[in-house]
This record gives C-alpha cells, sequence and structure tokens, in this order.
C-alpha cells in the first residue's frame, strides 16, 4: 500500500489522507511524492515518510568544479536529503586570466553568481557571518524552506571571498566555525549539514 507523505506528516490544508492506488508518476492528486510504506530509504528508519518539502528545491551555488575524489560523498549526501527535497548544484566557472589583485577575481565571480541566482533571496556561507549551531542551522533552513515559494538558494562564494554587493543581497549570512577549511570540503561540510538539518527537524537518530 501506497500513502501520501504529506499527509502522513499531518500537514495543514492536505486533504488526500491515505491514498488508494496512486498512477499518476508516484505523486498524489495536490503534487506530494507518493512512497512505499515499508520501503527503507537509506539513512531513514524503517516505515518513516521522509519527505518534508518535496515540491520545493534547494540550489547550492558553488564556484568551480569538485575533484572526483570529493564528488562519490558528495553524491551520497544528495541522494540521501533527495528523500527530504528536491536539491542540485550549480557550478560557476572560476575566473582565469591575470587579475591586478584578488579583489577583481572576487568581483567577477561574484557578479557571476549574482546573474546565475536572479532575484531569489538567499542565504550565504560566510566565515565572517553569524556563527550557528547545527540545530541553528536545522531551525534557519526549515524556515527558509517555508518562506520561500518554490526555491532556496544557498551560496559559497569562491575561496578569496565574495563582493559586498551579494553580501547584502543575503538574506541571512551563515558561518559554520571562524577556523579555514578547503574549498571543495566544505562543499560536502554543507551538503552534510543541509542533510543533518531535516534529520534534526524530523527526529531522526542521525544526529545524536
Amino acid at each position: 500500500r501506497r500513502y501520501c507523505s504529506a499527509a502522513s506528516l499531518g500537514r495543514r490544508g492536505h486533504q488526500c489522507g491515505r491514498l488508494r492506488r496512486v498512477r499518476d508518476q508516484g505523486r498524489c492528486n495536490l503534487g506530494c511524492r507518493v512512497i512505499p510504506r515499508a520501503c527503507k530509504k537509506r539513512g531513514l528508519p524503517f516505515g518513516q515518510s521522509p519527505v518534508f518539502f518535496i515540491q520545493m528545491e534547494i540550489v547550492v551555488y558553488c564556484v568551480g568544479k569538485l575533484d572526483k575524489g570529493w564528488s562519490g560523498v558528495c553524491c551520497e549526501y544528495l541522494e540521501r536529503i533527495g528523500h527530504f527535497c528536491r536539491i542540485r548544484i550549480v557550478e560557476i566557472a572560476e575566473p582565469r586570466g591575470k587579475f591586478r589583485n584578488p579583489g577583481e577575481s572576487v568581483a567577477l565571480s561574484s557578479a557571476c553568481l549574482l546573474e546565475k541566482i536572479g532575484e531569489s533571496p538567499l542565504v550565504l556561507l560566510d566565515r565572517a557571518g553569524k556563527p550557528c549551531s547545527s540545530e541553528e542551522f536545522s531551525a534557519l533552513l526549515m524556515g527558509e524552506l517555508e518562506r520561500q515559494p518554490s526555491r532556496v538558494s544557498l551560496v559559497i562564494g569562491a575561496s578569496d571571498g565574495v563582493s559586498d554587493m551579494l553580501r547584502k543581497r543575503a538574506r541571512q549570512v551563515v558561518s559554520f566555525s571562524k577556523l579555514t577549511f578547503p574549498h571543495q570540503l566544505f562543499r560536502v561540510m554543507l551538503l552534510e549539514q543541509v542533510y543533518r538539518a531535516f534529520a534534526i527537524a524530523r527526529g531522526l537518530p542521525y544526529h545524536k
């Protein structure tokens, strides 16, 4: 038997309840994804309905491509996050050429990020931002998902930072630590924290 994930979470205004037989590509008549009740998905306890915001999307904007050594770990967390919400990564090419100072490179990469993001509100990950714990980041991310009509943008700037214009456009500027991490490692850290944020919100044993 199949059940609507939104109904199993008791979402307000959701009237479809338990479904009979679903034939429309695994979705109920309100567009919510439907999952087998007895299906055990990786990272989730048996029988739990994993979807929170299936109609929402998280977009992670990054500068530079990820090396193959990190791509496997990223794919693992992207798959896990996909149980709760749609997510994709948008990579911006690193500026090439000779620059008189790092500020020129930062301005160029930030302009490319703003062009890709468009008018969507964004959350910037920056060492100079507001420090937050995993629980605080979970509350922030769940709040943004509820507030945004369709998309939440998480932005990782270039290794030299971001421009003041991009920083002013951010709704939130968040710091995971005052420590300095390798740029590609931080992408993995962000995806892990996004998954942990859903685990905290759902009360899963992943977060201890």
